[in-house]
Parts: C-alpha cells; structure tokens; sequence
C-alpha cells in the first residue's frame, strides 16, 4: 500500500505540483504576493507582443528587437558584468531597459551609468515591509493630499525637503529638482534609493531619497527604480485606489509603446535558483524528474514485494562422499610435495597386508600376495622398497607421488570376482 501510494503521489504531481520558494521566485509565473503574474497579464492585454525571455542575457542581447523593452523586475540574481555590457550595447543601439533590483538585495551599482542604489543601512519604517508577510492596511479615509489623475505632461510641485534615514550616512542626491510622477496617496515601500548619477530625470522621489530615474545611453532609454515592490501582485492587489497600478503601467508606457515588444526576463529568475534542486525542478525539466522518479519507485516495488504463488523450499545440497578427499588433494597439489599422503597410504597399506612386521613370517606373505595380485614377488619387493625410499626424503614431487600410490594399490588382493580391491579416489591420486 505505501508503495501504491508513493507511485500515486509521484504521478498526481505531473498534474499539479506545488510552488517551492514562492516568495523567492518572483518571476511572472508565480501568482503569491511576490509574484510577476498580474502585471504580465495585464501587458498581454495592453500590448500586442509580450513573452518571456529564459535564455541568457549573454546571448539573449545580442537578438532583442532593437525597438524593444527589456524588463527585469526584481529578479533573483543581479546582472553580472558581462551581462550588464551585452545589456547597456543592446539599450545602445535603441532598445529600452527597466530595471528594479531585488527585494531582498537593492544594493546595486553599475558604474557605466554612474547608478548607485544603495541600500539602506536600517530599513525606515514605511519601507520594512517584506513582499510574502501581509501589509498594514491605511486608514479607510482619503489621503490627506489626493492627487489627480497621472498625466505624463504635468509636473506637481517638488515633494517636502528629504530626511535622511536614521544611522544612514548622508549619499549623493540625484541633481534634480522633483520627480515626473507624484506618489502622494501610494505606499510606496523601499529599502535603498538612488545615488550617485548627476545626468537624467528624476520619475520618483519620496522622503527617503530618489526612488527611480531616466537615463539616456546611446539611442535607447533605461528606467532604474530603487524598489521592486511596485509590480508586485500584493501591490497591485492591495492598493484600494489602484493608483499604484497605473503608475506601474505609466512607467512601461513611458519606454514601450503599443506596437512594439514588450519582454519580461526570466533567465535571471532561473539561473538564480539552487543549481540541483532548481535545475531538476525547473518549469522544462520537471516532467522528466518527475518521470525518472515514478520508474524508480516502480523498480524499488517490484524488487521489495513478491510476485505470483510462493516457490517450494529448496532442498539441502548434498554433498559428495569424496569431497572432502578431493579437496585435500587439491591442497597437496598446489603444495607440489606428496610426502604426506604417500606416507600415509603407505604406512595404511602395510598395515592391512601385515607386511611392516614379523620379518619371518614376510617371504611367506609375499608369496602369498603375489598369488592374489597376479604379480611377482619381486616385482612387490621392488614397489614396496621404492616407496620406503621415496617416503625416507624430506619431499617427494607430487607426480612422483601419484605413481607410487597407483603401484601400491595393486598390491591389493583381488575380490572373488577378479576385480581388485576397493583403490584410492582417481581424483584425489590425480590431484595429488
């Protein structure tokens, strides 16, 4: 049964798998609080070309439209040099970039722009709020200042004089004196602003420094923003007054028009992940991982259970009675000395024929021996005197051995039926 159930669960999950890391991944799948999804679908209505980009940016760059928006939005990885370079050539030959930096690390500084954002020391209180925990709700009344309607031709009045963050040391403000769109009536959460640059327009700007730019590189356009948290689904979700989703999409207008490409770049998000885990369970391979798995709890099944009627108990091997004689003479063998075993048949063989004693009495008995055995009491004499001597050594070569033991037990008198007497194994004599 719980193999049964490991192999439904395995399959079940080719069907619906659950979102690891949500809060990590905030790439344009993920449909949490951290998640892409509802600024992309609203591109796909608003816009008439919008995919996802997977491949690297190394090479991705180099076949963008050059009429196209790039939007990297808080990804889980932050360009590395050699893909900031393919970028900044790309934006170059006139496509249009917008960039926002990661929840989690803002602190980015690319130095061929002369853009810093820096990372705030201790988070201020209205920007702390991380993307996956729940956001205190503002008070059910009108903001105190509403403002109209975004207009990309109106300009408000410069926002109150910026307070420095508390512990914070004191950066290079953005020479500019206010910022395209207002942000009175949004929350607006950060954790970094904006530094360094002293070329380009201010877009937004809060208490706690500038909070996005506009750059002009080459023919093409960038768009840096201090916080990712803007396109957020819990942003767009949770402000009543939706003026945060049409900032959001101010800003894309603001580089992509109607008829061109509109890109979300997801190659960041995929190369960001934990190599193993996040490249087995990635959105291409997980069907094969899922496949691979599902085979090996089939093969870990059928090899723990049994299949079919239960076989009978096997019976005992049964040893040979010569075994154990076989296996002595092997030893003997691989010694290539036969002392022992020819001293020891002889000795034994003596001792049934009454030959070792009463030397009387040993013509008689020889006589005798050779009447049953068919041979001449010389030719016994002889045999018997050679396997004394050879046995008086301190080795004998085991071939020489095995000839002296066949001689001897032709000294066996023969039975009534004129067969010999029971001889030694042929094995045992041929292994020795």
């Amino acid at each position: 049964m719980l193999g049964l159930l490991a192999i439904a669960v395995s399959l079940g999950l080719q069907i619906w798998f659950p979102r690891l890391d949500s809060s990590e991944i905030n790439d344009s799948w993920n449909v949490d609080f951290g998640g892409r999804n509802a600024i992309y679908q609203f591109a796909e209505r608003r816009w008439s070309q919008v995919s996802r980009n997977l491949i690297p940016l190394t090479r991705s760059a180099k076949s963008l439209s050059p009429d196209g928006t790039l939007c990297i939005l808080g990804p889980a990885r932050t360009p590395s040099d050699a893909e900031w370079s393919e970028l900044l050539d790309w934006v170059g030959r006139g496509g249009r970039l917008l960039f926002a930096p990661p929840w989690k690390n803002p602190d980015v500084e690319i130095p061929a722009l002369g853009v810093h954002i820096a990372a705030f020391e201790k988070p201020a209180s209205s920007g702390g709020t991380p993307l996956g925990q729940s956001q205190p709700q503002p008070n059910a009344g009108p903001p105190p200042n509403p403002i109209p309607e975004l207009r990309p031709d109106k300009v408000l009045a410069p926002p109150p004089a910026r307070a420095a963050p508390p512990e914070a040391s004191e950066p290079a403000p953005v020479e500019a004196d206010d910022g395209v769109f207002p942000l009175t009536g949004i929350v607006w959460q950060t954790q970094a602003e904006i530094t360094g640059s002293k070329r380009g327009d201010v877009l937004l700007r809060t208490d706690q420094g500038v909070q996005g730019v506009e750059l002009l590189h080459g023919r093409g356009r960038i768009i840096v923003l201090a916080s990712d948290h803007l396109f957020s689904n819990r942003a767009l979700n949770d402000d009543q007054s939706r003026r945060a989703g049409v900032l959001a999409v101010r800003l894309l207008q603001r580089l992509a028009s109607s008829d061109s490409s509109l890109i979300f770049d997801e190659s960041l998000n995929a190369s960001g992940q934990p190599q193993v885990v996040g490249l087995l369970l990635n959105h291409w391979l997980r069907p094969v991982t899922l496949q691979v798995v599902t085979l090996l709890l089939l093969f870990g099944w059928a090899g723990s259970q049994r299949f079919g009627s239960p076989l009978p108990p096997r019976q005992p091997p049964r040893h040979s009675l010569v075994e154990h004689t076989d296996a002595l003479g092997n030893l003997y063998w691989r010694s290539r000395n036969g002392l022992v075993p020819l001293q020891a048949y002889l000795e034994r063989l003596l001792t049934e024929l009454r030959l070792g004693r009463d030397a009387e009495r040993l013509p008689r008995r020889i006589d005798h021996l050779a009447a049953t055995t068919g041979l001449q009491p010389a030719e016994i004499e002889t045999r018997i005197r050679l396997a004394r001597e050879a046995v008086s050594r301190r080795a004998v070569r085991h071939t020489d051995a095995a000839r002296l033991i066949r001689l001897l037990s032709e000294l066996r008198p023969r039975t009534p039926d004129g067969h010999g007497s029971p001889q030694p194994s042929a094995g045992s004599a041929q292994n020795i």
